[in-house]
């Protein structure tokens, strides 16, 4: 047989089939015993949610009861029963309890020693704290007994021996944070409930000989027999969620459910609870909620819900009249408020037999189960009615003697004389948005039904037609635009009932919800309405002049809206209507501000040159510092420079020199309108711009160059054109370039009349005649500095003193300053090249001194040049002699010579001797001095080989009397010649000792053709 453990782990993997009572359970919470046309579960009609189904119910029962195959031991009766964490406790009615551990050993049923000072002693009652670490045994003759968790004796607690224990609150923090102080409240059959807290350590360790107290403390806290003896039949405590260190207790009698809430003790010593039941005893208690009745079965069972959850605990209080429940908390703040929340009575129907009445009952989050001996039947807490009845087999195993929950795992237990049965909750709160719906709750019906959308959709819509209805139009709005209710139709709604302001907070939550796509079209007709709203409503408020703190909220709001960060993307994509639909409404300063958010520069300063605000529109290029949605910054500037250009000259130079990226070429559009005569403060501007990319900047574009030229020329401006071209001319010397067009340049100069400019020009251009002859109309002096230059040659530079002593004869006819003319060129010119330019008139008495010094001159060049050409006789003999002497030179040549390449005897074949004392084979000189030849030499010297090989056979004698006579090359042979053609190409010189080795130098050791062989032989 398998075991209880095994039993309650099979049924929590897989439900079994349920049976027919517990389909009606499973089907729905919704499905109670309500009469027809009041029932809370009702489907809303398609009048309100159209073309909406409600969802499916679920098929798996919420409460679905197994029997655990359980054999009562001995075959007798059970009596009492408690689980707590998966510790069950059995009593049967033969005095024997037993003791199931699921959690450590669930297959051992251990038997527990109760034993008592009275004969025929029985258990009246078994208390089991949350953890199952304290079991507490409640006995007919009054006493009480401790047990732990492991331990196998008892021990009884002697602080009741003069009280009869009916009821223990446990300490529910035990399931939130074990460690820590966790006292306890003991209730008694006369009234008086006792704070303590066990110690189960101590239990476990006593031993016969020396007993350890199990309590660590012992205090009454408080006493409700006044004036008689009042009999506890529950306790409840918690902390209260959302109040710091606040606790609420609720204490049940037969007729009585008191209420008690306050801070524990400030102190940690015990106990921790008398100021919570410290009431004044001069004023009658108050804090009680009485019904009437002597119920022979009452009880008080609570449901607390998990650490993190927002959920507040519940009880419910079972007594005559019928079940009482509520929530516990606060509600209000003065010191009599109450603890209960929405308490609701559910009253007993009459029953034809008297005997089934309620025995007991546990409660769960939404459920109370009630127990009959009978059956149990399952009450909602938030419709008040039964909405399962479950009928136990009676005749087979027993009338039903109790009902446990274990508040560690939630599960229900029953169990009848000879059976247990166990209830599996699951998703118990599946059709709770139902009733709340059906009360008008729909944020709570919204709380529960999160999980399935088609239903919190529905709730939505209702909730906002409900607002709706009440005149809550903005409340109704938002709700709307959450849900998923049609558009046009809830649009519609609030256009016909002219709440502008609930229908642009639809269309503003509506647009959030939205997901942020550029495309989107119902994005971009959201926020194009909600722009005619806002643009509509300022206006409105505007022409009033009335309420201004409005117009301001309302401004800042639309302003909000605009720099939502949501919809920048549609903005982006569409600036133009938005635009436009601000310029139609006048908004400029919205206008500005959409554009300034969209980092729009090329709008922005498109509306400053309309309005021609040139400052503004300065200020924004002057801030555009990287890529804009406009574009690029530098080309903002290349685009507006033109326009600003002729405005505000000087601030648009100012941005383009602080602009230090820009390319001044493509600024030349905005610089080429300047002639320099009629605008002469906005071409002083441009210039001053070209100066700064040509002086500063050091610009290479020869477009530039020539522009500056240009102007300065146009403006007459000699000085700072001179200044240019002696800087410009020395750095295109230095990088031997030309940076501006001289013959343009040249032209302009001439047509403005700047000869200065000019003659510097035409010395540039090499027509330094030219430059003279302009010189000579306005300054000799500098004519004549042109002539002394000493990059000229003594031709040209004669002929330049020529055309200035021409001029000055011609003009003045002054033989003096002719004279100190002849001085000033450096004797470049005589006076016999200057005489020409005199009259016939003048007598030789002027020319006699200059006359005698260019004769003497004369006679010193004739004897210098006899000199030269005696040393040049002398030479020519002198080489003649070494030629001669030459020819007859000979070399002595030993038999044993070898060839320096080939280290082959030498005289083994036609070889050449060189003065360096090397020798060579012919064969071996050809090899080492061909490769080395340049041009078509090597071809010709194939080709001179190849006539000689045909040569060989003719007759030589011509050569050999040639030879031997010495005579000139008239006498050689042709074959003769073609050797001597060849030696002069390949024997010129030793290969080793000539230039050829010199040249070879940075040649490599291995040629790239002999690289592979030589490598490979290496290997």
């Amino acid at each position: 047989m398998a075991s209880i453990f095994d039993q309650y782990e099979e049924s929590a993997r897989s439900l079994p089939r349920a049976s027919s009572q517990s389909a009606v359970l499973g089907s729905s919470v919704g499905r109670g015993a309500s009469p027809a046309g009041s029932n809370p579960f009702a489907t809303p009609t398609p009048r309100t949610i159209k073309s909406r189904q409600m969802p499916a119910v679920p098929e798996t029962p919420i409460f679905n009861k197994e029997r655990i195959e359980f054999q009562i031991p001995n075959g007798k009766s059970v009596s009492r029963m408690a689980v707590c964490d998966r510790l069950v406790l059995l009593y049967t009615k033969d005095n024997t309890l037993c003791r199931i551990d699921l959690r450590s050993n669930p297959d051992q049923i251990e038997s527990m020693d109760i034993r008592t000072s009275s004969p025929n002693d029985g258990v009246e009652d078994i208390f089991l704290d949350p953890l199952g670490r304290h079991i507490l045994l409640a006995m007919r003759s009054g006493e009480v007994l401790y047990f732990s968790r492991h331990s196998k004796k008892s021990r009884t607690i002697l602080k009741l021996r003069t009280h009869i224990l009916t009821a223990v609150g446990w300490n529910y923090q035990v399931l939130d944070s074990p460690a820590g102080p966790l006292p306890i409240l003991l209730g008694t059959q006369q009234g008086v409930i006792f704070e303590t807290e066990f110690n189960a350590s101590a239990a476990e360790a006593s031993t016969v000989f020396l007993a350890a107290s199990v309590e660590s403390y012992w205090k009454q806290v408080c006493n409700l027999a006044q004036p008689e003896p009042v009999h506890i039949r529950g306790i409840y405590f918690d902390r209260l969620k959302g109040k710091s260190g606040m606790y609420a207790v609720l204490v049940a009698t037969n007729t009585r459910l008191y209420q008690f809430r306050g801070t524990l003790g400030s102190t940690t010593d015990a106990p921790l609870f008398q100021e919570i039941f410290m009431l004044d005893p001069e004023k009658p208690m108050t804090n009680f909620l009485e019904l009437p009745g002597n119920p022979r079965h009452c009880c008080l069972a609570a449901w607390r819900p998990v650490q993190n959850s927002t959920s507040p605990s519940s009880f419910a209080w079972l007594n005559e009249p019928g079940v009482y429940y509520a929530d516990i908390g606060i509600t209000g703040d003065t010191p009599d408020s109450y603890v209960l929340v929405n308490p609701q009575l559910y009253t007993f129907p009459k029953e034809k037999d008297k005997g089934n009445r309620p025995l007991s009952l546990v409660t769960t989050e939404f459920h109370v189960l009630i127990q009959y001996p009978t059956g149990v039947r399952v009450l909602s807490k938030l419709s008040c009615q039964i909405v399962f009845d479950d009928v136990f087999s009676v005749e087979r195993y027993g009338k039903l003697m109790g009902i446990c929950r274990d508040p560690a795992s939630g599960t229900v237990w029953v169990y009848s004389e000879a059976a247990v049965y166990r209830y599996k909750i699951t998703d118990e709160s599946r059709n709770v948005w139902r009733i709340y719906l059906a009360k008008g709750d729909y944020d709570s019906a919204l709380r529960f039904c999160q999980n399935d959308p088609s239903v919190s959709n529905m709730v939505q819509i209702l909730k906002a037609e409900s607002l709706l209805q009440q005149g809550q139009y903005e409340q109704s709005a938002e709700i709307y635009a959450t849900s998923e209710a049609a558009f046009e139709e809830v649009v519609l709604k609030f256009s016909r009932l002219r709440q502008e302001k609930a229908l642009k907070l639809l269309l503003l939550k509506k647009a959030e919800l939205f997901k942020s796509n550029t495309r989107s079209p119902q994005l971009f007709m959201v926020c194009s309405w909600l722009m005619e709203i806002y643009l509509n409503h300022l206006q409105q408020l505007k022409t009033t002049e009335k309420d201004q703190v409005a117009y301001k909220e309302l401004l800042g709001e639309f302003r909000e809206f605009m720099a939502n960060p949501q919809f920048t993307d549609v903005f982006t994509s569409s600036p133009d209507v938005f635009c436009s639909i601000l310029l139609s409404h006048g908004a400029d300063e919205e206008y500005l501000f959409l554009a300034n958010h969209l980092g729009d520069s090329r709008r922005l300063i498109e509306f400053y040159l309309e309005r021609q605000m040139y400052k503004e529109a300065i200020r924004v290029l002057s801030t555009q510092t990287s890529a804009t949605p406009a574009g690029n910054a530098a080309e903002l500037i290349y685009d507006f420079s033109p326009q600003l250009m002729r405005h505000v000259p000087k601030m648009m130079v100012d941005l383009w020199i602080s602009k230090k990226t820009l390319n001044p070429h493509r600024l030349l559009p905005s610089l080429q309108r300047y002639n320099g005569t009629a605008m002469d403060g906005e071409a002083g501007e441009v210039v001053r711009f070209l100066e700064y990319c040509v002086f500063g900047v050091g610009t290479m574009d020869g477009s530039l160059h020539n522009y500056l030229v240009g102007m300065y020329c146009r403006m007459r401006n000699e000085e700072a054109l001179l200044q240019y071209l002696l800087t410009i001319d020395e750095e295109c010397k230095r990088k031997n370039m030309e940076l501006y067009d001289r013959k343009g340049t040249l032209r302009l100069c001439v047509e403005h009349t700047l000869p200065r400019a000019a003659v510097h020009l035409y010395c540039v251009l090499d027509l330094h005649i030219q430059a003279v002859e302009l010189a000579l109309k306005f300054d000799p002096d500098l004519a004549k500095s042109i002539a002394k230059s000493f990059s000229l040659d003594n031709d040209t530079r004669k002929r330049l003193w020529l055309l200035i002593a021409q001029y000055m004869v011609t003009q003045d006819s002054d033989i003096s300053k002719a004279t100190e003319l002849l001085h000033e060129s450096g004797d470049i010119i005589k006076i016999e090249d200057i005489l020409p330019f005199f009259p016939d008139f003048v007598t030789i008495d002027d020319f006699k001194e200059a006359i005698c010094a260019s004769l003497e001159d004369y006679n010193r060049h004739i004897g210098t040049l006899k000199g030269e050409v005696e040393e040049a006789t002398r030479e020519a003999e002198d080489l003649r002699g070494e030629i001669s002497e030459f020819r007859s030179q000979c070399m002595f040549i030993n038999g044993g010579e070898v060839c320096t390449k080939c280290r082959l005897p030498l005289l083994t074949q036609q070889f050449y001797v060189f003065p360096c004392k090397h020798h060579l084979h012919a064969d071996c000189l050809m090899a080492l001095v061909r490769p080395n030849l340049m041009g078509n030499k090597p071809v010709l010297v194939d080709d001179l080989r190849k006539q000689l090989e045909t040569m060989r056979e003719q007759d030589d004698s011509a050569s050999l009397h040639s030879f031997g006579s010495g005579g000139a090359a008239g006498t050689l042979s042709k074959r003769e010649m073609v050797k001597q053609e060849l030696e002069d190409l390949i024997a010129s010189e030793c290969p080793f000792c000539g230039l050829l080795m010199i040249k070879s130098v940075d040649l490599p050791f291995i040629s790239p053709d002999e690289y592979d062989a030589v490598t490979g032989s290496w290997q």
